[in-house]
């Protein structure tokens, strides 16, 4: 399994010189932010929260999953069955909760807003809840560090890379291009993957 480093070690080789090692895991971290947007088939995750009794809202400091962008689906374990949370608009789940603001059971809402999730309404007890959205990987920091990005997104991003130092470090465009054409040609084989394997008829707005 490729880790950080062996990226990092593979840009070197492949452009010839890196003065800066800091320049060239910058570009790295660049070329990930730059895709992080975009639905791949290892960027779809899952999850689990935990609840906590007479708590409504949750974040990272409580138990919500870290790096989410986009909550697909959400369900809750209870009583031997699965139940699918219905989402609510910020503002749907504010007039919900106004008018019965001390309601607690299980919970049947959701709603997700400025990287807080509130259910509704208030959880009476400890529910396991399943999250399926669209995240942000484990960040790499170290060498051995290792995620879908250094494996499955590795030609994408080392090319990402690449293209940038070549532009902006090297100043030698004429490989820039080269590389940008390899990632380009990396990240359409990744979006087919992913769109002939969730294809449900809804048009996806970043295409």
């Amino acid at each position: 399994m490729a880790t950080y480093g062996d990226m990092q070690t593979r840009i070197a080789a492949e452009i010839g010189r890196v003065d800066s090692t800091t320049a060239l895991k910058n570009s790295i971290q660049d070329a990930i932010t730059g895709f992080k947007n975009w639905r791949f088939l290892f960027n779809e995750l899952s999850d689990t929260l935990t609840t906590i009794a007479g708590t409504s809202d949750y974040t990272t400091s409580n138990g919500l999953p870290t790096g989410i962008i986009e909550i697909d689906e959400m369900t809750v374990a209870y009583g031997g069955a699965t139940l699918t949370l219905s989402e609510l608009t910020a503002s749907q789940y504010a007039i919900r909760n106004a008018s019965i603001p001390q309601t607690q059971g299980v919970p049947t809402y959701y709603s997700w807003y400025g990287e807080t999730l509130r259910l509704y309404p208030t959880p009476d007890a400890i529910y396991t809840v399943t999250m399926l959205y669209h995240g942000e990987l484990s960040a790499l920091s170290a060498d051995a560090d290792t995620n879908a990005w250094t494996n499955k997104g590795e030609v994408l991003i080392r090319n990402t890379a690449k293209a940038d130092l070549c532009a902006n470090v090297l100043r030698d465009p004429q490989a820039a291009q080269l590389a940008q054409s390899t990632a380009d040609l990396a990240f359409r084989a990744l979006r087919r993957e992913y769109e002939s394997r969730t294809l449900t008829g809804r048009l996806d707005p970043n295409d």
